[in-house]
């Protein structure tokens, strides 16, 4: 798989609080290098309706297919909320399998949440890999998405915004 960013992780002793046992949250599952597998690449929509800041999570390996449709529900969820800031949270994810082509024409797309220039996104990537990705996703799109910064931590993202007590809540 040359021209791909490869990280692994061993697996989380406990998953994202709130996933259900039973429902696919993706479409993929990630295969330990022990040879188990885990349950599938989840992404879970979170939303603070006081400060209308979108939160997604990202949880597992993380695919060029499954980028792009995280790409078209971060639209959808940013649209149904009318969000004026996102995160996009990196945290959990333990593999990536991106080409620099794909980032690059992910970045050559129109932003996924609108009014780029007037609401402010933040990449969390607390690891090399992400952090690397993420950036490169940054430099190469900034011209649409001049408010985008990429940040080790969520609490990072929330001094950023100003704010102090966020109460997300699911949006399943």
């Amino acid at each position: 798989m040359s021209g791909r960013a490869i990280m692994r992780r061993q697996p989380l002793a406990h998953p994202l609080p709130g996933l259900r046992p039973g429902i696919m949250y993706g479409i993929e599952r990630t295969r330990w290098l022990d040879g188990s597998w885990c349950g599938p690449m989840a992404y879970r929509f979170e939303f603070d309706p006081v400060n209308r800041i979108l939160l997604v999570r990202i949880e597992g390996r993380l695919t060029e297919e499954l980028a792009t449709g995280l790409y078209g529900a971060i639209r959808k969820y940013s649209i149904a909320t009318d969000a004026r800031a996102g995160i996009w949270d990196f945290s959990f994810v333990t593999e990536v399998a991106l080409s620099a082509e794909f980032i690059r024409h992910m970045a050559s797309q129109e932003p996924a949440m609108p009014d780029a220039t007037r609401h402010p996104r933040f990449m969390v990537a607390p690891t090399a890999v992400t952090f690397g990705l993420s950036r490169m996703f940054q430099i190469l799109g900034g011209s649409t998405r001049p408010l985008l910064t990429v940040v080790h931590s969520v609490d990072q993202a929330l001094v950023e915004l100003g704010v102090q007590s966020p109460q997300f809540k699911s949006l399943d």
